[in-house]
């Protein structure tokens, strides 16, 4: 019997039905594609065993852990099956049900509306943000939206928001009078594009009047001001009724871009939602006709499935089961990503060779928070290595005051996930020289940019403020450039053999919380590891403070006997980060057990070098995390610090 999270970290099969292209893909629970094909859509009865016949193609035998379906129209979510397709053909209203594609297909369907799908893929891995309000707005064949609220999609019974068939005035001669009235499809979808351009006496499809519009063509310049009107119209009216922070621009026509994005802002800014504390946010889909493919990756994390009714409108502020949450989610990618930061052989040897020049006395490894840790783990490393030059690890708030004299042959390597950390950016000093290496997820950021070297955090696609593949790829590209750089191959061993230990911590993790049994949320904590088990000690600390409101103290674990031990009671938490063989840690859990608080031991990792301590025990301090913030009622993927932490730590946030 495969187990819960071994179905969980399977792919899924993604199918988006589009009126002109039906596409098909394997998608990871990461969001990213593996394999990908279109083909035109069929109009006709034929539409059933053409989605079976792609799906079998593009799936090649691979085990998926279900499969999602996107339609275009509205979908009953508790039948699961189409219920209203407009112009589509009749007989589509059969054939597409979740329970007659899971008997075509050969594996569990669930049904769901185009415009939902992309919506949730914009929202998880595109232009949106889950941890905020989003609307998706489509303008392609047709015009639809869907929401993600709070990381929730929105719904009743059925699929909602069909923007484009509200009404915009009564009928004229010439239009389509479907309902009795215009409707906004008539004027800004990729069809109404077409049947303008057709009264008007030419023959145009949308890329044809944009790329005529720009270069001054009167018609088509009227044909797309009308058009962007009405888009504009659609985004005005999301706005007033659902307030949200950021509206995306998805579907063909928003291939037109800035033109397009410009026109709405202006119109939202003026005759939408006035008194906001922060001015809604519009911008272009950064998925493309990808997007609902991608959703299908989060979309029974975002709530499409398994919840009826108008319950769906109530559940933005629910708190998810840890191992559902997007921050989970994330972590299930860190092998991979320690994969791709492991493959960026050139740039670590290059960081490796530039931090090994004879000039260099001293590495001062900076960052701040969870990238601080890094710097930390870099430095205990080299310390217990006995080679190379000295490394120190140093906050980067003190590199931006006179609290730190650089002396000859220092050399800086930064640490920061986004490259846009404030406290870096802003010592001038630093920058202008551009003798420095910095170690991001992001190249094309301010310090990407100014070093002389990056090496590159191989993530993909983290999306909660908590880092997961993030911190476990920096730790990991430090150790492989220090390796490097002091010809360990020990490490470089185990280096090697990482993803294979963090998968293997990451099927273990939820077993090794549900055996703790926790009912209780402790109301304070204490985290301690030897070595380079303080790093991970402290970022453990973190994860508890960031995700579950635990105040919470990482020390090493002499500290821990000594110091931290003094104010915990029988209500605390004792976290104890094992490694093998250290007497330390053992007096460090019996002076904190003497004051009556819990005790749990985080897993050593069998047979693994120590060094790698924070990336084998961060999956468990996560779960651990999870859970407590599961108890405690939080949502994990909507905390209330962010804004206040982004405007202290980012730059130009």
């Amino acid at each position: 019997m495969v187990s819960k999270q071994a179905m969980a970290e399977r792919p899924i099969l993604a199918i988006d039905l589009g009126a002109t292209n039906l596409r098909c893909a394997v998608v990871e629970p990461s969001g990213l594609i593996l394999r990908r094909r279109s083909v035109p859509t069929p109009f006709d009865d034929r539409v059933g065993d053409a989605i079976a016949s792609l799906a079998a193609e593009v799936r090649q035998g691979a085990e998926v852990s279900h499969c999602v379906i996107g339609v275009p129209g509205r979908v009953d979510y508790e039948r699961e099956q189409l219920e209203w397709g407009g112009s589509q053909p009749p007989s589509w209203k059969e054939i597409l049900s979740a329970r007659r594609l899971t008997e075509s297909l050969g594996v569990r369907v669930e049904l769901t509306n185009d415009a939902d799908l992309a919506a949730v893929g914009e929202a998880y891995f595109g232009a949106g943000d889950p941890s905020h309000d989003v609307v998706y707005l489509t303008i392609s064949t047709g015009v639809g939206a869907g929401a993600v609220l709070g990381g929730r999609l929105l719904r009743t019974r059925v699929s909602v928001l069909e923007i484009g068939l509200t009404s915009v005035g009564t009928s004229e001669a010439g239009t389509d009078d479907r309902f009795g009235a215009r409707v906004l499809e008539d004027l800004a979808s990729g069809t109404a594009l077409r049947e303008a351009a057709a009264r008007a006496g030419v023959e145009l499809d949308t890329p044809a009047i944009l790329e005529r519009a720009e270069s001054g063509d009167p018609i088509s310049r009227a044909i797309w001001k009308d058009a962007c009107s009405a888009a504009a119209l659609a985004a005005v009216n999301l706005a007033h009724i659902l307030v949200p922070d950021i509206i995306v621009l998805g579907g063909g026509v928003s291939q037109a871009g800035e033109v397009l994005r410009s026109a709405v802002e202006d119109a939202v800014v003026t005759r939408g939602p006035q008194g906001l504390p922060s001015p809604i946010s519009i911008r272009l889909a950064a998925l493309g006709d990808n997007a609902g493919l991608v959703g299908a990756a989060a979309w029974n994390r975002a709530g499409g499935a398994g919840v009826s009714g108008a319950a769906m409108l109530t559940t933005k502020r629910t708190t998810p089961s840890g191992a559902d949450t997007v921050v989970w989610s994330d972590a299930l990618g860190i092998p991979e990503a320690i994969e791709r930061t492991l493959a960026e052989t050139e740039a670590l040897a290059a960081m490796a060779s530039f931090l090994g020049e004879n000039r260099v006395h001293r590495i001062i490894a900076s960052g701040n928070g969870a990238s601080y840790y890094v710097a930390l783990a870099l430095s205990l490393a080299s310390w217990a290595s006995g080679a190379g030059p000295e490394v120190v690890a140093v906050p980067a708030g003190l590199l931006v005051s006179s609290r730190f004299s650089w002396r000859p042959g220092d050399v800086l390597l930064a640490f920061s996930s986004s490259g846009e950390l404030k406290d870096l950016i802003e010592a001038p000093a630093i920058l202008e020289t551009g003798r420095f290496a910095a170690i991001t997820s992001a190249p094309g950021s301010t310090l990407g940019r100014a070093a002389a070297v990056t090496a590159v955090v191989g993530s993909l696609g983290q999306r909660s403020l908590t880092h997961t593949q993030s911190f476990c790829g920096a730790v990991v590209a430090a150790l492989a450039v220090w390796a490097q750089l002091t010809c360990d191959t020990l490490l470089l061993d185990a280096l090697a053999a990482s993803p294979s230990a963090a998968r293997s911590a990451l099927d273990e993790a939820w077993r090794w919380v549900d055996g703790l049994e926790l009912e209780a949320v402790p109301t304070s904590a204490v985290v301690a590891g030897s070595g380079i088990a303080w790093a991970a000690s402290l970022e453990a600390a973190l994860l508890l403070k960031e995700l579950s409101g635990i105040a919470s103290e990482g020390v090493e674990s002499r500290e821990g006997a000594t110091s931290a031990m003094v104010g915990l009671s029988q209500r605390s938490l004792v976290v104890s980060i094992q490694t093998t063989h250290d007497p330390h840690l053992v007096g460090t859990e019996a002076s904190c057990a003497s004051m009556g608080a819990r005790l749990v031991r985080v897993p050593a990792a069998p047979e693994s070098d120590q060094r790698l301590t924070p990336v084998s025990s961060f999956p468990y301090a996560l779960a651990l995390a999870l859970r407590l913030a599961e108890l405690s009622g939080r949502d994990a993927d909507s905390p209330d610090w962010a804004s206040v932490y982004l405007s202290a730590v980012r730059s130009g946030a």
